[in-house]
């Protein structure tokens, strides 16, 4: 089956790292490591040479979530490990070894990195998920949806999925409060005020309020349009069905509303030489839990927000559920 590929430009680049070593034997070369300069980005790629004459690479973190590091090894000698790597990492630690033909001889190399945001291609999305509806269970009335259609070229997704690639735009009041709809990780918000300047056919961009969330699966949920200075989350917060995490803004200074789309990584057009377009988003469709039952949204309708037990606590530790009892239900 063919992919729903949406290409999105790469939004930092890591320099490439001038680390060329000349052969020798081990015992006539220090343990070097060599360090890039760059507080912006979200991982930090420190290589380090071993007695045995290997290479390890090391990931030092500084946001929360998943990054996939793009991996690209320039003037490689005595060593026959592949030179373009994609290597996920959501923890500080070990991520790569070289290990060198000849143990008596250094490896001779320099490498570059790249930190994309996000699982590339998660094995385990559940597109039969069901989520909790991003607005208030206890709303005197019902919510009206609509559901807006990604722009796409024909070209670039299977008309059979075409209709999957959405965003749902949800009509609210000055001060609802938006819900989460999926337990998962804050990863990143956007908080700036003046900054809601989305047309009314676009679906949110960084020109919007919002906050993303990762969940356990690798997908990923942003939520846009939120009122400045509502946030009631940050980066590396957890947040479970029914977190609050702030309140609906507006483009208009009128009708407020919050647009929620769901969606993971995919590769993209493979461009190691300049690093672009490496990675491209797959959108999903959920189904949400309605007063009505179980459905995907239909555009022009509303509904009602229900919250069961199960929903809750689809995807809780046993410690989160033991804590659950003592503090009760969250709203």
């Amino acid at each position: 089956m063919r992919r729903i590929l949406l290409l999105s430009f790469v939004m930092a680049q890591a320099p490439a790292v001038m680390a060329q070593y000349p052969t020798g034997h081990p015992s006539e070369r220090p343990n070097i490591e060599s360090r890039t300069d760059r507080p912006d980005l979200p991982v930090e790629i420190v290589s380090k040479r071993n007695k045995d004459n290997s290479i390890s690479f090391w990931a030092s973190k500084r946001r929360p979530g998943t990054y996939t590091i793009f991996l690209n090894f320039e003037n490689l000698e005595n060593c026959t490990e592949p030179r373009n790597i994609m290597i996920p990492v959501r923890y500080e630690g070990l991520i790569y070894t070289l290990r060198p033909e000849n143990s008596d001889r250094l490896i001779r190399y320099r490498f570059r990195y790249l930190p994309q945001q996000g699982v590339i291609n998660p094995k385990q999305v559940d597109e039969r998920f069901v989520y909790r509806l991003p607005f208030s269970l206890h709303r005197p009335d019902s919510v009206a949806v609509r559901t807006l259609q990604m722009r796409v070229s024909k070209d670039r997704m299977p008309a059979d999925r075409r209709n999957e690639a959405v965003s749902h735009q949800f009509i609210l009041q000055r001060g609802d409060t938006v819900f989460a709809i999926r337990r998962g990780t804050v990863v990143a918000t956007s908080d700036r005020p003046g900054t809601n300047r989305l047309k009314d056919g676009e679906i949110g961009s960084t020109t919007s309020n919002g906050i993303l969330v990762e969940h356990a699966d690798g997908t990923l949920a942003y939520y846009c349009v939120l009122e400045p200075g509502s946030h009631q989350v940050n980066p590396g917060d957890d947040v479970y069905p029914g977190t609050a995490l702030g309140c609906a803004g507006s483009l208009d200074g009128s009708r407020h509303e919050v647009r929620v789309r769901l969606y993971y990584k995919t590769l993209g057009k493979e461009d190691f030489e300049s690093f672009k377009r490496l990675t491209a988003n797959v959108y999903l469709n959920p189904v949400f839990a309605t007063e009505e039952g179980h459905a995907r949204l239909v555009s022009g309708r509303s509904y009602r927000a229900v919250q069961t037990d199960e929903i809750l606590q689809a995807e809780m530790s046993k410690r989160e559920l033991k804590q659950l009892k003592k503090t009760g239900r969250r709203k």
